[in-house]
């Protein structure tokens, strides 16, 4: 009776002594070109693995080596900040020097100019003071010369008093009172104009007297 519709399997022929044999050959002959791509396929997954470990490390030194070169780079960009840091605070104190030195110049250019003025100021004193002491000396002289005048006038109007009519005096030649007249006026003018010269005199002296 077949069970599920199969029915027993066939038993092989039976085979002889050199069939058998044979066939062990062949199975020897196989199983050593088997073994052999065994042994070819084991060097090639080693020469594999040895590349894969090479390449490994490989990318191990090339992953160090960036890991350098990138903490190189961050301590270059760390210094290169340090160092613009630093420039800038070069060019501002720069900068600030620059200024105090413009305004040096400018203060040393101011003193110059006040240096010639007081130069010249000085120059204008002296010739101020040279012109009143001359002016001082022309007053002296000119009071000396009205001082004189004034007593010369006294006498001239005491000698005109002295001639007028009713005076009691000795009689006067025909003319002398007249002249004598005439001098006593133009002595009063010569002396009314040394006045006005003396107030000139004294009014300009009052002006360029040096403090």
């Amino acid at each position: 009776m077949k069970l599920f519709g199969r029915g027993a399997p066939p038993e092989p022929p039976d085979e002889g002594p050199d069939e058998r044999e044979r066939e062990l050959d062949e199975l020897g002959a196989r199983l050593v070109e088997r073994r052999s791509d065994l042994d070819e396929l084991t060097k090639q997954l080693a020469a594999v693995r040895s590349e894969y470990d090479q390449t490994v490390a490989d990318l191990m030194s090339v992953r160090r080596e960036a890991n350098e070169e990138r903490d190189r780079a961050e301590s270059l960009e760390r210094r290169y900040g340090i160092a613009k840091s630093r420039a800038e605070q070069m060019e501002k104190e720069y900068r600030s020097g620059k200024e105090r030195l413009d305004e040096l110049a400018s203060a040393e250019g101011r003193l110059s100019k006040a240096a010639q003025d007081l130069e010249k100021a000085r120059d204008e004193r002296a010739r101020l003071v040279g012109e009143a002491g001359e002016a001082r000396a022309a007053l002296d002289d000119l009071l000396s010369r009205i001082s004189a005048a004034r007593e010369d006038l006294a006498g001239l109007e005491a000698r005109y008093a002295a001639a007028e009519p009713g005076a009691p005096a000795a009689p006067e030649p025909p003319g002398v009172v007249e002249a004598a007249s005439a001098v006593v006026a133009s002595m009063r003018s010569r002396l009314e104009a040394a006045e006005e010269e003396v107030a000139r005199l004294r009014a300009r002296l009052g002006e360029s007297d040096p403090a």
